[in-house]
Formats: C-alpha cells, sequence, structure tokens
C-alpha cells in the first residue's frame, strides 16, 4: 500500500517561500560591472578579513602586540587598503577639485563622524566626558575612532590636489615627481593633531600604489617575480615587527650603529619594507587564486569592506580559549557586521548616506 503524503502542497510551498524570503533579505549586493580589477577587489576582500581577526585578536589578549596573529595581521593590511585606494587614484583624476574632495568628504568623513557618536553612546562613554569633548578629542587623536577612513580622506586629498595642479599648470610630466615631493614634505609637519603621524606613514603606501597602478604595463616582465620574492622575505622579516614602536632588533642597531640617525633611518625602512612585502605576498596569494571560487567570492566581499570596517568592534564576542576565541570572536563581529548592513544600513538611504557614505 502506497503510503499518504500529507506534507505536499502548501506546507512544502511556504517553506519554499520563507527561505526564498531569507535568502532575499540576506542577499549581497550584486557584484559591479564593468572593466573592475578583481585582483583588487580580491585583495581588499582578504583585507578586511584579516582586520576582522586581528581586532579579535586585540580585544581578547592582554598581550596582543607579542600575539603573532597580530603581528602577522596588522604589520601590513593598513598599509595594503592604503595601497589598493593609490592604485585606483588615477580613475578619479579627470573630475573637478570639488567634486573629488566632496565626494571624499562624504564617503569617509561624514562616517568617521557619525560612527563616533554610535561607538561613543555603546561604550558608555558619556559617563566620563561629554559628547562635544570627545569630538574635540577626536580631532587631536583619531586613532580612538575609525582613524582609516579620516586618514585615507586626509591622503587621497593630498595626492589628487598635487596631481591635478600639476595637470592644470600644464606640468603633467612632473606629476611623478611632486607625487614623491609631497610625500617627504608630510613627513616634516612636527604635529600629533589631526592623525599627521599616521598620515605620514601611510601617504607612501597610497602614493606607492598610484605610481605602480600608473606603470605597471610598462614596467618589465622581471617585476612579475617580485610578488614571490615578497612571499618569502615577508615570513623572515616580519616577526621583528612592532606595533607604533621601533623593531625589536632595534637594541642590536644601537650597540652596532649607536643611537644615531642611521638606526632610526634602517628601522624606519625595515617598517615600510615589512609592509611591502606583505601586499606583495597577498598578491601573490591571489594571483595563484584567480578565477576560483575563493577568489570569487572575495571579490564580492571586497565590495563590501566599508560595511564590515565601520562596525565589527561592536560585534567580537566569542567563545573558548585561544584560536577558538579568536575565530568565533572574528566570525561574530564579520557576519553581524555585515546583517546590521545588509538588513538595516544599505536598506533605508539616509542611514546609508551617513554611516556608509553612499550617496544611491
Amino acid at each position: 500500500m502506497a503510503e499518504h503524503s500529507g506534507n505536499s502542497g502548501k506546507p512544502e510551498g511556504g517553506e519554499r517561500s520563507i527561505t526564498a524570503g531569507l535568502r532575499s533579505l540576506f542577499a549581497m549586493p550584486p557584484y559591479p560591472e564593468g572593466n573592475r580589477d578583481r585582483l583588487i577587489d580580491a585583495m581588499k576582500g582578504a583585507g578586511i578579513l584579516l582586520v576582522v581577526f586581528g581586532h579579535a585578536v586585540l580585544a581578547h589578549d592582554p598581550r596582543f602586540r607579542d600575539n603573532p596573529l597580530f603581528i602577522f595581521v596588522f604589520s601590513f593590511t593598513m598599509p595594503l587598503f592604503f595601497f589598493l585606494s593609490g592604485w585606483v587614484l588615477p580613475r578619479s583624476l579627470n573630475r573637478p577639485a570639488a567634486a573629488y574632495l566632496g565626494r571624499q568628504l562624504r564617503r569617509l568623513v561624514v562616517p568617521f563622524f557619525a560612527w563616533h557618536a554610535v561607538y561613543y553612546a555603546v561604550r558608555g562613554s558619556y559617563a566620563s566626558e561629554s559628547l562635544a569633548g570627545s569630538y574635540i578629542e577626536l580631532l587631536h587623536a583619531p586613532a580612538v575612532g575609525l582613524w582609516f577612513l579620516w586618514v585615507l580622506f586626509l591622503a587621497s586629498g593630498i595626492l589628487f590636489l598635487a596631481i591635478r595642479g600639476m595637470r592644470k599648470a600644464g606640468w603633467e610630466k612632473w606629476e611623478d615627481a611632486a607625487v614623491i615631493l609631497a610625500v617627504f614634505a608630510v613627513r616634516l609637519i612636527r604635529t600629533d593633531w589631526l592623525a599627521v603621524p599616521e598620515v605620514q606613514h601611510h601617504l607612501i603606501f597610497y602614493a606607492a600604489g598610484f605610481l605602480v597602478s600608473k606603470y605597471r604595463f610598462a614596467l618589465s616582465p622581471s617585476w612579475n617575480r617580485l610578488p614571490i620574492v615578497a612571499a618569502i622575505l615577508f615570513p623572515l622579516l616580519a616577526p621583528f615587527w612592532r606595533q607604533n614602536e621601533l623593531p625589536r632588533f632595534y637594541p642590536w642597531l644601537v650597540d652596532f650603529l649607536g643611537a644615531s640617525g642611521p638606526a632610526r633611518l634602517i628601522a624606519s625602512i625595515y617598517k615600510d619594507l615589512v609592509a611591502f612585502c606583505g601586499i606583495g605576498m597577498a598578491a601573490f596569494i591571489l594571483q595563484a587564486a584567480a578565477r576560483s571560487r575563493i577568489q570569487a567570492a572575495l571579490c564580492r566581499l571586497g565590495t563590501l569592506t566599508l560595511d564590515i570596517y565601520v562596525s565589527h568592534a561592536l560585534f567580537l564576542t566569542g567563545f573558548g580559549r585561544g584560536w577558538t576565541l579568536y575565530l568565533t570572536s572574528a566570525g561574530a563581529g564579520f557576519v553581524m557586521s555585515l546583517a546590521l548592513s545588509l538588513l538595516l544600513l544599505r536598506r533605508f538611504k539616509p542611514l546609508r548616506i551617513v554611516f556608509l557614505g553612499l550617496d544611491r
């Protein structure tokens, strides 16, 4: 005798409708059409995953500065984002200065200030400081907020104005010299206000991204081997890196060279070299994964880096110890920040404008 199927018809259709509704609700924005550089998007996607993981380590390890995972992530990830931003700068150089700077203001500075108020409320800072006072402190030390947005705004504005100024004056052939001069001129500024030290450090990566992008087709084939060399050098150099401090080998330099200029210069060059090697390593790995499902997923994620960056720190809670704690905490930060964006921030235009810097 045939069994009676009492679950056919409406219930199955209802389940499919619920599933379809949930998929629609959590649907990622479609990957933008056009002539996009998929390697750049994939590197951004990989970079934001590493940033979330690195912040999970920072949140749960009191000695995070000595944690090899933290060292691996932050020795190159933020320079990576500046390098990639400089890489795409040529696409914007035909815009009027006012239009470009206005767009950067909306995309970066408005979310920078808006999210500060959110973190101020969530972290209970009002118990010890007024909101106005916290904004004054933010300008003095933007690192207390989403410093990347502020520093990227300044870095992009400096180089855009330097290049546009040369082109407007008819001196386009000297624009590379203007870029290099701008990098060194900013390093002469002596103040801690407005995150100037962070601009000084990261502007070199923004400028390098612009110059490599501009000349990538003219570079000799031997340049294609540089990512391989970088991938080899990075794990050898990175263990000596320290955030906001001199490298671990600095005392040896002082013993050999004395506490003088050469020791400091070598330490500064080392820190930049580590970051460039990390960037090259990321390019090498993701080039090897070209046209794979992993790269496709990272490309999609690379279009949502700002969504994840601005709010993931609100959700870094996990369980377990060591790797388990870091992974569960990073997973929560990643999933919840993405859910917040897809379910709320991207669905309402005022929220898109204020918190994500989107104007459509």
